[in-house]
């Protein structure tokens, strides 16, 4: 069932009259599907996506709810994001219902996917969103995966990470990203995981968001090893960026 509803905190900016506040809304999808009828095995799909209704100009509300549509999505954003959403569903059903309809497969016939996605605290006057993906699809390992936006209200565009920094950068920042995970891994006792990581893989990707302590990387699955299936992070506070920063 899809629906459309004003978030929270957009519910109390519009009680207070708040006429320029950034104002959101979700996007909400829930199915469940059987792959035939009588079927024990399911398709199972949600989406839970906040997105822009107010506070900013239309110019770049129409950006920022385009991106998040490409992203959340992985297809183009010309149809909007209610439209791209509901297309990918259907994409999602078609895929499902091709690979086990009538077929005899071995093991479990259920899929399971989620999209949600939400703005998070701001940084100055950007705003960060997370996006978050789970995918278990039959026999297939689980995958999650983590997506960070950082935006510019004022023009809807992506803030990209070099904006932050002076020439010269990115060899010192990957060293400092390298020890914050050395650091996180060893103090967590993770010493396999350690052991391997692709060291070269570990420097900054453009998946960040930033916050009052500083800036966070997060590495997806096998990104920083053909071995390393989980999440991984690396955080750098102001202080140690210091000496790089614009």
């Amino acid at each position: 069932m899809r629906r459309l509803f004003p978030s929270l905190a957009a519910a109390l900016l519009v009680l207070a009259g708040c006429k320029h506040e950034f104002k959101t809304a979700c996007y909400e999808d829930d199915l469940a599907m059987a792959v035939a009828e009588g079927a024990e095995d399911s398709l199972l799909f949600s989406v839970n996506l906040e997105y822009v209704t107010g506070g900013v100009e239309e110019a770049a509300m129409a950006r920022i709810n385009g991106t998040l549509a490409t992203v959340a999505f992985d297809q183009g954003d010309e149809a909007g994001l209610e439209e791209t959403a509901i297309q990918y569903r259907e994409q999602v059903i078609d895929e499902y219902l091709t690979e086990f309809s009538g077929a005899a497969v071995d093991g479990p016939r259920s899929w399971e996917e989620s999209i949600e996605g939400m703005f998070t605290q701001d940084y100055k006057k950007l705003k960060n969103y997370t996006l978050t993906y789970y995918s278990q699809l039959g026999n297939n390992p689980a995958t999650y995966t983590i997506n960070y936006l950082v935006f510019d209200p004022e023009t809807g565009e992506l803030v990209p990470e070099d904006a932050f920094f002076q020439e010269g950068w990115r060899e010192p920042v990957t060293e400092i990203l390298r020890a914050s995970l050395r650091k996180s891994l060893t103090e967590n006792g993770d010493e396999e995981v350690l052991e391997l990581i692709d060291w070269d893989a570990v420097a900054p990707n453009g998946n960040y968001c930033v916050d009052a302590g500083g800036m966070e990387w997060a590495f997806q699955p096998y990104e920083v090893g053909a071995y390393v299936y989980t999440l991984m992070s690396a955080n750098a506070g102001w202080d140690e960026l210091k000496p790089y920063l614009k």
